[in-house]
């Protein structure tokens, strides 16, 4: 914040370097490979333009984390906004559904304690020779562990009864006559309307070269082979649905206000026809979800693989509106967090 008020003072000013007097944030705020290119190494100031990337660039980040917010935002607004509006009053009763202390030097201590007792019996481990492939190394000149990847898991049986019955009662199933099936029975390809003023191809060929469309698009096959195997495999050729014909409806009929309806129509069907003796009468999630950026200092999400960076991930559900799953995936005994 101090950085910023600097720049907002300079805001009008044409000088290249700030004045020797000013205080200048460089901690937290300049990297340190950046350091020669914002510091004059003739004059030892700050060479504005530099300085102000950084600090746009850490402003970025402490506000996608969260350590800033904007006031009367609402993407980007104070995080004590996003807790219950009682949090306040039932805290306790919020800490002992997560299992959690109120007292921070409880929970620090307790996760020092459970680091600690990790890596001893990590250390004893390698000593013996009994860590299943995990090694000790260095990578970019610093420790490292080095973790070998799991051996193949067996496959369980019930799944692969399930595999097999699929394959006894439909064979292989081609992908594009699933989205021709979903649509015979949900009619979602209706939801596609034309951004043009009138529309003169018929109903049925609309619908297949939708249907190519939404195959090309989904599989990231590309509407051009979607064309050529559509050209190669017609008998009549007058009746292959040609790239520009299929280009020509992808840019007048799919966009995205379309393609959530057609979503929407798919779920509500899916809903609708879900046997709730089998499946109960709970709420569905979302298979994808969505990153958060949050405070630091989480070792899972800061160097993981897919999760790089400091975050949490939320999967929204489908029911119910403003409800969301966290998966705090620093916390491995509770995966999985309503809130």
């Amino acid at each position: 914040m101090d950085a910023l008020a600097l720049l907002d003072r300079y805001a009008d000013s044409d000088a290249e370097h700030y004045d020797k007097a000013e205080t200048v944030p460089l901690e937290h705020v300049v990297p340190d490979d950046w350091r020669e290119a914002v510091l004059d190494p003739d004059t030892g100031l700050v060479e504005r333009i530099p300085y102000e990337l950084c600090v746009l660039v850490a402003l970025r980040k402490a506000i996608r984390r969260r350590e800033i917010w904007v006031v009367g935002g609402n993407r980007w607004r104070n995080p004590e906004d996003d807790l219950p509006g009682n949090f306040t009053e039932n805290r306790d009763v919020h800490y002992e559904a997560l299992k959690k202390p109120r007292d921070p030097a409880e929970f620090i201590a307790d996760l020092q304690e459970r680091h600690i007792a990790a890596l001893n019996k990590l250390n004893k481990a390698v000593k013996k020779g009994t860590t299943g492939g995990v090694k000790i190394t260095r990578r970019k000149g610093e420790p490292w562990i080095s973790v070998p990847p799991l051996a193949r898991q067996p496959e369980p049986a019930n799944l692969k009864r399930l595999k097999e019955e699929i394959s006894r009662r439909w064979g292989v199933i081609d992908l594009l006559n699933v989205i021709k099936d979903v649509d015979h029975v949900t009619g979602f390809t209706a939801d596609f309307t034309s951004v043009a003023s009138r529309t003169v191809t018929d109903e049925a060929t609309l619908r297949r070269r939708l249907l190519l469309c939404l195959y090309g698009l989904g599989t990231n096959v590309g509407i051009k082979r979607v064309a050529d195997g559509v050209a190669a495999a017609a008998v009549d050729l007058a009746l292959a649905d040609t790239e520009a014909a299929l280009r020509r409806t992808r840019r007048l009929f799919i966009n995205r206000d379309n393609l959530r309806d057609a979503i929407r129509t798919v779920v509500n069907k899916t809903l609708a026809a879900r046997d709730t003796t089998l499946w109960g009468p709970g709420t569905s999630c979302a298979s994808d979800s969505r990153k958060f950026g949050s405070w630091s200092a989480n070792h899972m999400t800061e160097w993981h693989q897919r999760y790089g960076g400091p975050g949490i991930m939320v999967y929204w559900h489908v029911e119910r509106s403003r409800s969301a799953s966290i998966r705090r995936s620093q916390v491995r005994r509770r995966p999985r967090s309503p809130r």
